[in-house]
Parts: C-alpha cells; structure tokens; sequence
C-alpha cells in the first residue's frame, strides 16, 4: 500500500536576530483556513473541561459530548491543506427519518433512532469550488508574537515591527519553515 505524502505549508519567520526570537510570521491562506477552521486555541478549553469533575456537569453524558466535540463543516474540512480534524467522517442517519447525528443509538426528535450508520464521501467536490477553504486566494498574512493577524502589506509589516520595538530593520533576519500536521498541533 502506497503511503500518502503529508501536505506541508510554508511559512516566513521574521527574526529578531539581536534578540534571537520570532517578530512575526507571514503565511499565505492555506495557513489561514487552518486557523479560521477548528483549531483556534480548543486544545486549551479541552484541556480544562477534561479536568472538571462529572458532578459539575448539568447531566451525566455533558462532560462526553463536549470533550467530543463536533466539527460543524467536516466536508470542508477534508479540503484543507493539512486538516487537523479528520477524525470525524461516520455519523448516524435515522431509521425513520432522514435527520442524522453523530452519535449512535440516540433518539430522534422523531422517535427513532439514529443507528445506521454512514460516512462522509472522501471527495468534496461539491463543497467548495476554489483551491482554498475558508479564505479567498492570493492573500498573505502576518500574526505577531502577540498573536495578531492581519493581511500582509510593507505598511502592516512595519506597523508591526514599530509595536514589537524594532527601529533597526537590519536586525531581521528571514527564514522559511515547511510544518504539516504534527507542528501545528
């Protein structure tokens, strides 16, 4: 069986060389639908209902769905460069009605239940009919180390530089990175 190669993305570090740290990042809009997509800071929030005790919870099965939380747009999803939620692609079509979930053997609002069984197609032909996701293409964007994001131009690049301290624009230094799915985790 042949393996998949990992789709990578590029990105530009702009360092700070005296200081040696990042000033900014710039990235194009593969990077962007990554962001804009389920990834944001979840794992944080993850992390912090996982800790919670089940009697903090308003009903028993609370804790369960929220620390199995749903991606919304799953077939958009399978489109992205390197789709970090690829774990959801089976959910669960009513016996009586054409409603569906991603949990077995729940009731439907119908009064059947939600037991057959399906998956989402492995083509998204019909989702989105551009290259990119969530953003239009051609764009490039910058995030700061203070987390800011706005679109690449000289005047936001040095507007950036100017709120991180930096006068000398000798100091920066340009390196290329390629990350796939393990370095944006």
């Amino acid at each position: 069986m042949v393996k998949k190669k990992e789709s990578k993305i590029l990105l530009k570090l702009l360092m700070d060389k005296k200081k040696d740290q990042f000033v900014a990042v710039e990235f194009r809009v593969d990077f962007m639908d990554i962001l804009a997509g389920t990834i944001g800071c979840m794992n944080n929030l993850y992390q912090s209902v996982k800790n919670l005790d089940e009697e903090d919870m308003y009903v028993e099965h609370c804790k369960t769905l929220l620390l199995n939380r749903i991606n919304p747009y799953p077939k958009y999803c399978m489109k992205l460069k390197v789709n970090l939620d690829d774990s959801r692609s089976k959910y669960y079509k009513c016996s009586d009605c054409r409603y569906n979930n991603y949990y077995m053997n729940v009731e439907c609002k119908c009064n059947g239940k939600y037991n057959k069984e399906t998956f989402l197609k492995d083509s998204v032909e019909n989702t989105c009919s551009d290259e990119y996701v969530f953003r239009k293409r051609g764009i490039s964007f910058l995030i700061s180390d203070g987390l800011q994001v706005k679109v690449a131009s000289p005047s936001s690049l040095v507007q950036m530089l100017l709120n991180v301290g930096m006068s000398d624009m000798n100091q920066i230094e340009e390196m290329h990175v390629e990350i796939g799915k393990n370095e944006v985790i």
